[in-house]
């Protein structure tokens, strides 16, 4: 089940889909995954790969059944986080405790999907195992990579890309057709307004075409020049350039010395503090804002003032590439910039300077939004992180792999707890969380913290038996050092296991206990959080009076409008005893207002559980057609979730579909659950928030059953 505005181009800048040709390797790649489980675009920097990969992903995503994803690997830095970078690309939350990638194969086995994986050459190897593993497990995925080198797999077909072809010293202007031509014909009239392409200019722009090797990206860097230079100076200049270079002719100069010429010729074009501001840039990975660029790059001879005025020069050379999202306007650099920039940055001796004020940044980032998410905010907050997700994973990495700096790592990974909870990212907090634990063993406040929150996490994921260990060290270091919120929450979530593991009547002592420790210490925040999960577990546990004023609490603790992910469990804790005290019209209004808040912040267990419920009461209201639709889409949801149905759910859900099948009989059931389980997530979404369903009662003259259901599940905690 995909979002209905999924797109394979959707948030890359516009530069980077704009296209010249290529027409007969667009046609190949498209034959060759026709026939090939894995194609990779092989060739030098800057010569159009990822280009091709997206135009061919346009074209062919209709042929795949369940669509096309891109996922960019340049900002990566850590090989471990590949899987969970195709995972979140994917759309999947990690809620299941098993590794990633198994997540991955499970959804991925009976899809036939195309996986674009963009730029793989920094870890070859990792991308090779990666793909090997998905194909063993789902025969009709097809990957299309990106790489300067081949993955050396079994399946791999590669594909060189080759630079655009260019005109031979004595060929007839306008005689034949060539795409460098066209290409830079085409960025000269938008460089220098004005320009067209003659049979009296044709020759000079043929001869820089050759000297630049057809290569898109430096022919595009060249073009600027156009602004001060005139074609036949340009290409004068340019065959000293290479005369210096090489001592010889301008042929001699290799492809991946002609690209770096090309951009270093750009670099000379710039002013001394544009070229700073260029070298300290490639400390950022993927794209970045401008509040960050003042605060990171400005310092000695780039005063802050000065800093936007020299990246809009950087953007007007087309060194830095502005792209507009939904939050507002960023910046990236291409990978060959990056890494020219990268080179000189090291050349000032600023690079391990600039590395750290970019955690800082980050770091700071941090903990603003664990100040501020349980507000008004958090959307936005959300959104925001999720922009920056490669550089707070840079950030992260550069503080677990220096000396000294391990403690801000594991600060920084405790701080962004609610941005994992919010959009499900459990696998990757643990992932952190663990490393730094392993790292900082200084018996601190933020130690436990960490303890309980990967103990959390784990829970999240029914990963009940690492969890426990984690939950008990850190009762013991919080009894050590009085921490008696670090107390609580570790009788929390121990109470957690014990509910979840069959003990109630010890998993709510245990809760109980960790309230009161909570509310005396003043911790408003883990009071009403806890207050929600008790009272799901009382609603569980057959006291369901308890648990609706137990969640009437949290809700009244939680006085922020704009609070979605807190509010949202806490709505559906109500309406799961509501539910269970078969209260059906009001539980189905606190379901849907807690599938709307959760499907804002994409938490798709949230939408799952709202979805399901909403499926229960149309069953036990007699709208069985309503019901079986959003049960198939809610099953769709389960599947990609990789997360079972527990026990009172399952219960549930299977006494609406014996409901469901007796009103319509098995082969019309099948026919409109199968209808919801292909349905988009936003065509799901919108069908279950509906207050008045498309589908209306199967049968007026026949009468609702309204108790059946949840007297069924009633007696299964009985």
């Amino acid at each position: 089940m995909e979002r209905d505005d999924a797109d394979p181009r959707r948030d890359l800048p516009a530069e980077l889909t704009s296209f010249v040709g290529r027409e007969t390797e667009i046609a190949m790649v498209q034959r060759l995954l026709s026939r090939s489980r894995l194609v990779t675009l092989t060739g030098s920097g800057g010569v159009g790969k990822t280009r091709i990969a997206l135009r061919v992903a346009a074209e062919v995503r209709g042929a795949y059944a369940d669509g096309v994803c891109l996922v960019e690997l340049s900002a990566l830095r850590d090989p471990e986080l590949l899987a969970y970078t195709a995972a979140a690309a994917l759309g999947l939350p990690e809620q299941t405790a098993g590794p990633t990638i198994d997540v991955l194969v499970e959804y991925l086995r009976d899809k036939h999907l195309l996986l674009i994986l963009d730029t793989c050459e920094h870890m070859i190897d990792a991308c090779g195992m990666f793909v090997d593993v998905l194909h063993e497990g789902a025969p009709d995925l097809r990957v299309l990579a990106t790489s300067r080198q081949p993955l050396h797999t079994a399946v791999e077909h590669t594909l060189p890309i080759a630079p655009l072809p260019v005109p031979e010293p004595d060929a007839e202007p306008f005689g034949g057709s060539y795409d460098a031509v066209r290409l830079f014909a085409e960025r000269a009239a938008a460089a220098a307004p004005g320009f067209v392409l003659t049979e009296a200019n044709w020759a000079a722009v043929a001869a820089v075409c050759r000297r630049l090797d057809g290569i898109p990206l430096a022919i595009e860097l060249a073009v600027v020049r156009l602004r001060a230079l005139s074609l036949e100076q340009m290409a004068s200049l340019l065959d000293d350039r290479f005369r210096l270079l090489t001592g010889g002719p301008p042929a001699a100069v290799p492809r991946h010395q002609t690209l770096r010429t090309a951009i270093g010729w750009s670099h000379e074009l710039c002013a001394p503090e544009e070229r700073l501001l260029w070298a300290r840039l490639s400390v950022f990975a993927g794209d970045f804002d401008l509040a960050a660029v003042e605060e990171i790059c400005a310092s000695g001879d780039l005063p802050v003032q000065t800093i936007f005025a020299h990246l809009i020069e950087l953007v007007d050379k087309s060194i830095v590439i502005r792209v507009e999202g939904p939050l507002g306007t960023r910046y990236r650099l291409l990978d060959s910039i990056r890494e020219y920039g990268h080179d000189w940055l090291a050349a000032l001796r600023e690079e391990h300077e600039l590395r750290r004020r970019h955690r800082d940044y980050f770091a700071a980032m941090a903990e603003r939004f664990d100040e501020e998410w349980l507000g008004s905010g958090q959307v936005r907050w959300c959104r925001r992180l999720q922009d920056e997700s490669p550089n707070l994973r840079l950030a992260m990495e550069f503080s677990l792999s220096e000396e000294g700096e391990a403690g801000a790592g594991l600060a920084m990974a405790t701080a962004l707890w609610g941005y994992w909870l919010c959009l499900a990212r459990f696998s990757e907090a643990r992932y952190w969380l663990d490393q730094a634990l392993r790292l900082v063993h200084a018996p601190t406040s933020l130690r436990a913290r960490a303890l309980w929150l990967s103990g959390w996490f784990r829970i999240l994921q029914s990963d009940y038996e690492t969890a426990r260990p984690l939950l008990e060290q850190c009762r013991t270091l919080a009894e050590g050092i009085g921490d008696q919120s670090a107390i609580a929450h570790a009788d929390q979530y121990l109470g957690s296991i014990a509910v979840f593991q069959g003990d109630s009547e010890r998993g709510l002592i245990l809760y109980e206990d960790a309230l009161a420790r909570l509310r005396k210490a003043g911790n408003r925040d883990g009071v009403m959080i806890l207050l929600f999960q008790l009272g799901f577990c009382y609603s569980m546990a057959g006291e369901i009076e308890r648990g609706i004023a137990a969640c009437d609490e949290s809700l009244a603790l939680n006085s922020h409008d704009g609070e979605r992910c807190i509010r949202g469990y806490a709505l559906y804790a109500k309406c799961f005893g509501l539910w269970m005290r078969n209260e059906y019209a009001q539980c189905a209004e606190l379901a849907r207002a807690s599938l709307r808040m959760r499907h804002e912040i994409d938490d798709l267990m949230g939408v799952a559980s709202g979805m399901e419920t909403l499926g229960w009461v149309a069953a036990a209201q007699g709208r069985h057609r309503h019901g079986a639709y959003l049960m198939g889409a809610a099953e769709t949801l389960w599947g990609k979730l990789g997360t079972p149905m527990f026990g009172g759910v399952r219960a549930s859900h299977d006494a609406a579909e014996r409901l469901a099948v007796e009103a319509l009989g098995r082969r019309e059931y099948e026919r409109v659950f199968r209808s919801g389980a292909t349905s988009t997530l936003d065509q799901a979404v919108r069908r279950a928030i509906a207050t008045e369903p498309e589908m209306s009662p199967d049968d007026p003259h026949k009468p609702a059953q309204p108790s059946t259901s949840g007297e069924r599940l009633r007696d299964h905690y009985s």
